[in-house]
């Protein structure tokens, strides 16, 4: 995947470990940080994250970016990563709550599917919580279908295929 993507007026690109104060921000921010256990207390958490975002990279093609301003502010994360849906990627996104709500979601998620199509990911996944109605609206914005739901987790699927 690139290393850098550019999505109307925003720049995606790969995070690295001198992103941690700005990624660290987002992920302790309670109101931003709100999958798993809520937001990431401890900077040593965030700092390996980093790290294994570079390493899954590296292993499995999969790219994390820093979603950022023309001013260069970081505003959120986006990429994919390989885990629940493999062998297809699963996308990823947190914009800080200040930003949310403009469409920046939807942009930064477009692109970061448009790329994964773009390097040989023929499906893309997503999974989200029923009650993150906001999510759910961004994905089926961009052309996700809904595949099925265990517990409180819905699946969908992006395709390149035409249904």
């Amino acid at each position: 995947m690139s290393d850098v993507l550019a999505a109307g007026e925003l720049t995606l690109r790969v995070l690295t470990p001198g992103d941690h104060a700005d990624v660290h921000a987002i992920f302790s921010d309670p109101q931003t940080h709100t999958i798993g256990d809520g937001p990431v207390r401890d900077p040593e958490e965030t700092r390996l994250w980093l790290e294994r975002r570079a390493v899954r990279r590296d292993s499995h093609g999969v790219t994390w970016y820093g979603v950022c301003r023309s001013d260069g502010t970081m505003i959120g994360t986006a990429g994919l990563l390989i885990g629940r849906t493999a062998p297809y990627p699963e996308l990823g996104l947190e914009i800080r709550w200040p930003d949310q709500g403009r469409g920046f979601g939807t942009t930064a998620a477009a692109a970061v599917v448009a790329e994964g199509h773009r390097a040989g990911f023929g499906q893309v996944w997503a999974s989200v919580r029923s009650w993150n109605a906001a999510s759910l609206r961004v994905l089926y914005r961009i052309g996700f279908r809904r595949d099925r739901s265990e517990g409180n987790l819905i699946y969908l699927m992006h395709s390149t295929r035409v249904a």
